[in-house]
């Protein structure tokens, strides 16, 4: 017998769950939830996921298809589409039902219809000031029911944990780096203090000119200097 739409749902995020808590990256992790999408999204032939990046610019880092990445670009593109609002705007969902004849995008309906594209529902992401959108596209209008938008809010709002944990590990990482970072620089500092009979500032100072006249980021440099307790030609 065949799965259920929920069975299917359920094992869907069993296996996100256990990739999640594994610690798959983002990129990895949102590449299984789209191609898990279009096998539990009853209509859902394929799908990608948005991401607003600096500036205001929206990128397709994960898509099922090709068509897909560029049927995205087409609205980025245009400015119009259900990726670009719910990335940007405040709808948690936006549905194209029958995008040849929505008059909400008269440049993008058109052009997603001549490449075969019937309708289109995007949901919002959101994770720490990420934004973006998971976005499911089929070939026939009027596609998505009822259950299959709610399975699909639900997908979406799993794409915004995967996305608060990637943002949680990288402020992380960077705030290990900071802490390694001060340390080094400080231990290189003391040598110098010692050394040279100077303040802490005047010790960074040093540091820090050097770092200019060697073309090396300060914190290699305060690496080599404590590490071997020499100081590099700039400094004597």
């Amino acid at each position: 017998m065949a799965d259920s739409p929920s069975r299917q749902l359920v094992e869907a995020f069993s296996e996100l769950a256990d990739a999640l808590f594994d610690g798959s990256d983002a990129d990895a992790l949102l590449e299984r939830l789209v191609e898990r999408a279009t096998r539990v999204i009853e209509g859902c032939e394929y799908a990608s996921v948005s991401l607003l990046g600096p500036g205001g610019r929206i990128h397709t880092p994960v898509a099922s298809d090709a068509l897909v990445i560029e049927l995205d670009e087409i609205q980025y593109e245009t400015g119009e589409g259900p990726c670009v609002e719910a990335a940007k705007d405040d709808a948690r969902a936006v549905y194209g039902a029958d995008v040849a004849h929505d008059e909400r995008w008269p440049a993008f309906g058109p052009a997603a219809a001549a490449r075969g594209i019937g309708s289109l529902i995007s949901y919002k992401l959101a994770a720490d000031g990420t934004v973006g959108a998971l976005n499911l596209y089929a070939r026939r209008p009027e596609a998505f029911g009822d259950a299959d938008r709610e399975s699909a809010y639900l997908l979406a709002l799993f794409a915004s944990v995967a996305l608060a944990s990637r943002l949680a590990r990288l402020e992380a990482a960077e705030l290990q780096k900071a802490l390694e970072s001060r340390d080094v620089i400080g231990q290189a500092k003391g040598i110098l203090m010692e050394r040279e009979k100077i303040t802490a500032d005047d010790a960074f100072d040093m540091l820090r000119r050097a770092s200019q006249h060697l073309n090396r980021k300060l914190r290699d440099l305060a690496d080599d200097i404590a590490a071997t307790g020499e100081e590099p030609p700039a400094l004597r």
